[in-house]
């Protein structure tokens, strides 16, 4: 019986950590903290479906594609051009305007022609761990993203602007 119930609380702390709504005792709703996802974040896959899809370190493993998010803006650098635009996040829900795209020419541009394709059907952000976040559209494509190891610090959740 100990066992079942180590993964439904570890489950419940992780839910908790990533933003959402939660229901009281009075069985009124409370606003969870959202996932701060301002800094750099390493694209690990950009899946449409189980056989279509990319993983930038099969394309490049020489270089990280990557996701910034700072102040309602974001940026994408792929192994050719980059992307960027408008973002808006309340509690998980996230929707992406205004994008724009350089237009060089490449010799592999699967991952950023995924991105640009999934990119304005993303409607949620799940904390997958305290280094992972996923971008999910309502079908089954979603973006994979790992928090970039380096020195540029994340802001914390309750950290002053």
């Amino acid at each position: 019986m100990k066992y079942f119930l180590i993964p439904a609380f570890a489950s419940a702390i992780l839910l908790a950590s990533c933003g959402g709504q939660s229901k009281t005792a009075d069985n009124s709703q409370t606003e969870l903290p959202q996932p701060d996802i301002q800094c750099m974040w390493y694209i690990e896959n950009v899946v449409i479906n189980d056989t279509l899809f990319a993983r930038p370190s099969d394309v490049d493993p020489e270089r990280n594609q990557s996701f910034t998010f700072a102040d309602g803006s974001f940026g994408v650098n792929t192994n050719c051009n980059t992307l960027g635009g408008e973002y808006v996040l309340k509690g998980d829900s996230i929707s992406f305007t205004n994008i724009m795209t350089t237009e060089m020419a490449c010799d592999n541009e699967q991952v950023e022609r995924l991105v640009m394709r999934i990119l304005p059907e993303v409607r949620t952000v799940d904390c997958v761990n305290d280094s992972t976040i996923r971008l999910n559209t309502d079908s089954t494509a979603y973006i994979l993203l790992k928090k970039a190891p380096f020195a540029q610090k994340c802001r914390e959740p309750n950290e002053a602007e």
